[in-house]
């Protein structure tokens, strides 16, 4: 059907935590090429959390790709994970 599963490397667990202490701390463990999870249901710890993390890890030399995924049936409709 033209759909590829989309398999993350690190799981940041932000749904259990709802800190951006935890949230901050993948900032060491993730590596080039990882495929990091995060989740939207907790917006208060990655509006401020975020841009910090991503300031940390540019600081350690990574870069970033845009990886879109589109609604799943679960969540509003729509085509699955591409």
């Amino acid at each position: 059907m033209g759909q590829e599963p989309v398999i993350w490397d690190v799981n940041s667990k932000d749904y259990a935590h709802q800190s951006a202490r935890i949230a901050m701390s993948l900032a060491d463990t993730i590596e080039d090429g990882d495929v990091v999870l995060l989740h939207d249901t907790h917006g208060y710890v990655w509006a401020s959390a975020l841009p910090v993390l991503i300031e940390r890890l540019v600081e350690r030399g990574l870069g970033f790709d845009t990886l879109c995924v589109s609604s799943t049936p679960n969540h509003g409709g729509g085509q699955g994970p591409l």
